[in-house]
């Protein structure tokens, strides 16, 4: 029984190492993918951009950079016209508790869609 006892603690043991090194490997990633969308964004890439926070939105939403990659891509969306999905995008934000300065961003964005659309969407 002793084996046994042992042979499960060390599958125990590595099954928890596994999922901490494979945590660690999707923070990481998170971040690169922000730093890079930051970096093409400023480069002028902007639909490069674009399709980065994109993916970290849709692949990270417990990422630290989510919030703000979330922001970009409203952001795109109001530059290139796309009121209704910007819209969506911006009331999002401003729903989570937190005071934020992407928060305070976003409700500057949504008074612009008002003045643009004449608040028809909600």
């Amino acid at each position: 029984m002793t084996i046994k006892k042992d042979y499960i603690l060390k599958i125990l043991i590595n099954i928890a190492l596994a999922v901490l090194f494979t945590a660690g490997a999707y923070a990481s990633e998170d971040r690169a993918l922000y730093y890079e969308g930051v970096r093409d964004a400023r480069r002028n890439n902007i639909d490069f951009a674009f399709i980065i926070f994109d993916n970290l939105v849709r692949d990270y939403p417990s990422s630290r950079y989510f919030k703000d990659a979330l922001f970009a891509t409203g952001e795109y969306r109001f530059i290139i016209n796309d009121y209704t999905n910007s819209r969506v995008i911006f009331n999002k934000i401003v729903s989570y508790p937190e005071n934020t300065k992407t928060k305070l961003f976003a409700y500057a964005y949504l008074m612009k869609l008002c003045e643009k659309t004449g608040c028809k969407h909600k």
